[in-house]
């Protein structure tokens, strides 16, 4: 008997994820895709790290991203599993559920819900999305929310919800001699000592919200640099502007691995302000490399910062609420050891989550 994690594809910021729940929740662990053109990671190379063996599902596409998987009967026939974790309220969600009812299944369904607050209360799904939750949500005997303020609004009116937010195992998360000899070479390189650090790390989109995060550096009194790690096409329309606005800022391009840890090293400030976003899993990665945080309060990852520990929440919508945000966390301390600021970690959060399956979903009691 096997439990299975069905998902859409194996992505860096799940890795730990998977790994745990492969070795600890009995899962066979299968995806729908194996990449994407354009994607920013190397499949081949994740999979390396992987502690399962990654299995991949027949589909076939249906209409725009829609996919309909093949033998999906047969795998859990053959599986025999307590649960099934499916991705959010999606196609395969509504196989999964509809296989169970034909055939008297009893297995359990879990949906891996990517939901933020900020969408739930604003409305910012996609017609699919707001009508397949409607269909799917009776059908769901959990979920599983990366925004613990998600999490509450489905208790409140469904009754249903586990908190997992997106994170990286912290005793993966080291910093070692090449991050912090890179992260000396970036110093001297840009000339950031006697100066406050800011960092973003993303694409350079729309929804990052990159245009004000400009204007609100513009307001700043004190001798700061921005650094922007990321591509994307607004870099051109985002280099023009900080000219125009007179902000002390690099674009250094998209960095990974050591280059990318060693600019979390470097930060005094790391600053999310999108006005759409699910999670922001770089919150996790830049509070593990003790950077204080600015975050948007529209952002998932939201839910990691305890105001004035380490960073503030900001409203995206106001180049002066930003600026300030960012004002008020440069004022924090940050160690020269880099220690963590994360306020839970991968370990406790996901057994935690292990737990609330068990007792809410297999109604197993230690």
């Amino acid at each position: 008997m096997k439990n299975l994690s069905l998902g859409v594809l194996l992505a860096p910021y799940r890795l730990d994820y998977y790994n745990y729940i492969s070795e600890h929740m009995n899962c066979d662990i299968y995806f729908q895709l194996r990449g994407f053109d354009g994607q920013l990671f190397s499949t081949e190379e994740l999979e390396k790290k992987c502690t399962f063996t990654p299995k991949y599902l027949k589909i076939t596409r249906l209409m725009g991203d829609r996919q309909l998987v093949w033998g999906l009967r047969k795998l859990i026939k053959e599986n025999k599993p307590e649960f099934i974790m499916v991705p959010e309220f999606s196609f395969l969600a509504m196989q999964v559920i509809l296989i169970k009812k034909l055939f008297g299944y009893k297995y359990k369904i879990i949906s891996q819900c990517d939901d933020s607050y900020a969408m739930l209360i604003g409305k910012g799904f996609s017609r699919f999305h707001a009508w397949s939750r409607k269909l799917c949500m009776p059908f769901m005997d959990n979920l599983i929310l990366l925004d613990s303020r998600a999490q509450n609004w489905y208790q409140q009116h469904y009754h249903k919800g586990i908190f997992m937010p997106l994170l990286t195992d912290d005793n993966t998360a080291c910093i070692n001699d090449d991050v912090r000899a890179k992260a000396e070479q970036y110093k001297r390189h840009y000339k950031l000592d006697g100066v406050k650090t800011l960092l973003f790390v993303g694409r350079l989109v729309d929804v990052k919200n990159l245009s004000s995060l400009l204007k609100a550096c513009s307001l700043l009194s004190f001798k700061y640099k921005l650094i922007i790690v990321g591509e994307g096409l607004l870099r051109d329309c985002l280099e023009n502007e900080a000219k125009e606005l007179n902000v002390n800022v690099e674009f250094v391009g998209r960095k990974n691995g050591v280059d990318l840890t060693a600019w979390y090293c470097c930060a005094d400030v790391f600053v999310l302000p999108s006005i759409l976003e699910a999670f922001g899993a770089v919150t996790n990665e830049a509070l593990l490399c003790g950077c204080n945080c600015v975050i948007s309060k529209l952002a998932g990852s939201a839910c990691l910062i305890e105001e004035g520990i380490n960073g503030f929440l900001a409203d995206p919508n106001s180049v002066e609420d930003i600026a300030k945000q960012i004002g008020k966390a440069c004022r924090l301390s940050v160690d020269s050891a880099r220690t963590s600021k994360m306020s839970i970690t991968f370990a406790d959060a996901i057994k935690s989550m292990e737990e609330e399956v068990n007792r809410q979903v297999l109604r197993v009691f230690h």
